[in-house]
Protein backbone atom coordinates (compact mmCIF):
# COMPACT_ATOMS: atom_id res chain seq x y z
CA UNK A 1 0.00 0.00 0.00
CA UNK A 2 2.88 2.18 0.82
CA UNK A 3 4.57 1.79 -2.69
CA UNK A 4 1.23 2.79 -4.61
CA UNK A 5 0.72 6.20 -2.36
CA UNK A 6 4.67 6.88 -3.07
CA UNK A 7 4.29 6.31 -6.60
CA UNK A 8 0.88 8.33 -6.51
CA UNK A 9 2.83 11.18 -5.06
CA UNK A 10 5.55 11.13 -6.98
CA UNK A 11 3.74 11.24 -10.51
CA UNK A 12 1.46 13.89 -9.05
CA UNK A 13 4.41 16.03 -8.16
CA UNK A 14 6.23 15.60 -11.60
CA UNK A 15 2.66 16.66 -13.11
CA UNK A 16 1.95 19.58 -10.93
CA UNK A 17 5.49 20.76 -11.55
CA UNK A 18 4.68 20.79 -15.53
CA UNK A 19 1.38 21.87 -15.32
CA UNK A 20 2.79 24.95 -13.60
CA UNK A 21 4.94 26.03 -15.68
CA UNK A 22 2.38 25.61 -18.40
CA UNK A 23 0.24 28.65 -16.94
CA UNK A 24 0.81 31.81 -18.89
CA UNK A 25 2.68 34.17 -16.87
CA UNK A 26 0.81 37.21 -15.52
CA UNK A 27 2.76 40.83 -14.97
CA UNK A 28 1.21 42.09 -11.83
CA UNK A 29 2.84 39.83 -9.33
CA UNK A 30 2.61 40.91 -5.66
CA UNK A 31 1.93 44.55 -6.97
CA UNK A 32 -1.73 43.79 -7.44
CA UNK A 33 -2.35 43.12 -3.91
CA UNK A 34 -1.67 46.86 -3.72
CA UNK A 35 -4.18 47.89 -6.02
CA UNK A 36 -1.41 49.06 -8.41
CA UNK A 37 -2.80 46.76 -11.46
CA UNK A 38 -6.13 46.97 -12.77
CA UNK A 39 -6.12 43.91 -14.60
CA UNK A 40 -6.56 41.74 -11.49
CA UNK A 41 -10.11 41.18 -11.30
CA UNK A 42 -10.08 39.56 -14.84
CA UNK A 43 -11.25 35.70 -15.67
CA UNK A 44 -9.75 33.30 -16.93
CA UNK A 45 -11.08 31.68 -20.20
CA UNK A 46 -10.20 28.66 -22.08
CA UNK A 47 -7.17 26.67 -21.35
CA UNK A 48 -6.23 29.08 -19.02
CA UNK A 49 -9.07 28.01 -17.13
CA UNK A 50 -8.22 24.20 -17.70
CA UNK A 51 -5.00 24.61 -17.01
CA UNK A 52 -5.78 26.26 -13.41
CA UNK A 53 -8.04 23.81 -12.56
CA UNK A 54 -5.94 20.64 -13.12
CA UNK A 55 -3.45 22.44 -11.06
CA UNK A 56 -6.27 22.78 -8.16
CA UNK A 57 -6.91 19.07 -8.72
CA UNK A 58 -3.15 17.66 -8.79
CA UNK A 59 -2.35 19.64 -5.71
CA UNK A 60 -5.15 18.27 -4.10
CA UNK A 61 -3.89 15.13 -5.00
CA UNK A 62 -0.32 15.47 -4.08
CA UNK A 63 -1.45 16.81 -0.37
CA UNK A 64 -3.73 13.74 -0.36
CA UNK A 65 -0.83 11.63 -0.98
CA UNK A 66 1.76 13.09 0.66
CA UNK A 67 -0.54 12.76 4.18
CA UNK A 68 -1.16 9.05 3.63
CA UNK A 69 2.38 8.44 2.77
CA UNK A 70 3.06 8.97 6.17
CA UNK A 71 0.17 8.09 8.29
CA UNK A 72 0.31 4.40 6.20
Amino acid sequence: MKDIVFWVELVSAVLLIIIILLQPKTSSGMGSMAGEDSSALTTKRGGEQVIHRITIVLAFIFAISAFLYHIV
